[in-house]
């Protein structure tokens, strides 16, 4: 970035799709883009944030916020144009999706909402 001048950039961190809420984040602005970008296609495409690097500052307001966002969320039938959030593609992710919750709860990871699965929702 430093070679290519005064431009607009849009850098790739490790091909995982991360979002930085720096301290001086307006977060009423970032929760619902957050959200929209973690849950959008059930976070089955390759865009999905599937990082979020928050401010330690502002971390504990950031995830409270994050979660109530959440929990609104509808789930359920994706032709349904009042749903946010369908199933997984098939069971196999679904099951490959809570292999990785398990994997992070074991770690020191904390469930915050959700956590229960049904079938491949």
């Amino acid at each position: 970035m430093s070679r290519g001048g005064l431009k607009k950039y849009t850098m790739e961190l490790g091909n995982n799709s991360a979002v930085i809420i720096c301290e001086d984040a307006d977060i009423e602005k970032a929760i619902p883009r957050s959200v929209v970008g973690s849950f959008a296609n059930s976070g089955q495409i390759c865009i999905s944030v599937q990082r979020i690097y928050v401010h330690q500052s502002i971390a504990r307001e950031f995830t409270r916020h994050f979660v109530e966002a959440t929990k609104k969320l509808v789930l359920g039938d994706p032709l349904d144009k009042n749903c946010d959030v369908g199933p997984m593609i098939d069971i196999r992710e679904a099951e490959r999706t809570e292999q990785w919750i398990s994997e992070a709860v074991a770690g020191g990871a904390e469930i915050l909402t959700g956590g229960k699965r049904n079938g491949a929702d």
